[in-house]
This record gives structure tokens, sequence and C-alpha cells, in this order.
């Protein structure tokens, strides 16, 4: 599962501004996936796999009746889940992390997202991915923190220019 995660993580680290459906699509696969660990719900993992494609089918298939308010909510779980596991995996002092500093974060990431669009965007999907591709890729010598620096850099130079050739008009 840490495979297919990973390479999620790079999808939605590259691309998840590009279209709403392989954003949310990717984020409904990591709440299944957590759904299915937390609650104990699956007996291998290759059910765990299954049930988060299902959940991710039904997240892009919904987008396309409901873009605007499934991207929006999937950059508040993206807030929720950053500020919940990224400061442990960078080391960092993880003393402030409450349910209600959670939940600012979810409806910050969310409003702004709603309020400002696709450039928001582009940072919300390249946190997400960068912060899936920690959890779940060893890099060895190089420590965490510098490769979430690496990724990100990677990730919204990668994204802006995908944003503004999406952007150019046709000649």
């Amino acid at each position: 599962m840490n495979a297919i995660l990973a390479v999620l993580g790079f999808i939605i680290l590259v691309a998840g501004n590009q279209s709403g459906w392989i954003f949310v699509g990717g984020l409904s696969f990591v709440i299944g996936h957590l759904i299915t660990s937390y609650f104990d719900l699956v007996q291998s993992p290759m059910e765990s796999v299954l049930y988060s494609l299902v959940s991710a089918v039904i997240g892009a298939m919904l987008v396309i009746y409901f873009k605007r308010i499934l991207v929006v909510l999937a950059a508040a779980f993206v807030g929720f889940y950053v500020c919940l596991y990224l400061p442990p995996l960078l080391e960092m002092d993880t003393a402030w992390i409450s349910l209600p500093v959670l939940v600012l974060a979810a409806i910050l990431f969310g409003l702004v997202t709603l309020v400002w669009g696709a450039l928001p965007l582009i940072v919300v999907s390249t946190l997400m991915g960068a912060t899936l591709i920690i959890q779940n890729v060893q890099f060895g010598a190089i420590t965490d923190l510098a490769m979430f620096f690496v990724l990100m850099m990677f990730g919204l130079i990668a994204q802006f220019v995908l944003w503004q050739y999406s952007q150019s008009e046709p000649v």
C-alpha cells in the first residue's frame, strides 16, 4: 500500500491542480485507506486497496456534478491531513496539534481555495503530494525536511508551468 500511496502522492504533487477528478479521486483514495486502517474494516491489504479504489472512483465521478464544492472539501481535508501528519514526519514539535487547530486549518484551506481558486489549489495539492511521498518513502541519507523542500519546489514549479500552459491561447 505504501507504493500505491507514494505514486498517488507524486501524481497529486505534479498534476493535482490540472483536473478536479485527479485531486478529489486521489484524496478519496487516501480517505478510503484511512477509514479501512482506522476502523479495521478489512482482513487483507488487497481488500484495503479495493475499498480505497471504490472510494476513489466514487469521489472522481461525483466531481463531474459537484466540482466546486468537492474541490473545496478536498482542500479542507488536505488542511486537516497536512497539519496532523506533516509536523511529526518533519520531527517538529507536535504539542500544538489539537482538534480545534486541525479544524481551523481545514476551514482556512477550504476558504482560501474557495475564494482564490487555482493558485491556492496548486499549493494545497503540492503540500498533499509531498506529505504522501514523505510518509511512504524512505530516502536514506536525505532528511525528510530536505526532501520536503525539494518536493515542494518541484511540485510548485511543475504545476505552475502546467497551469500557465493550460491558460495560454492556442496559436
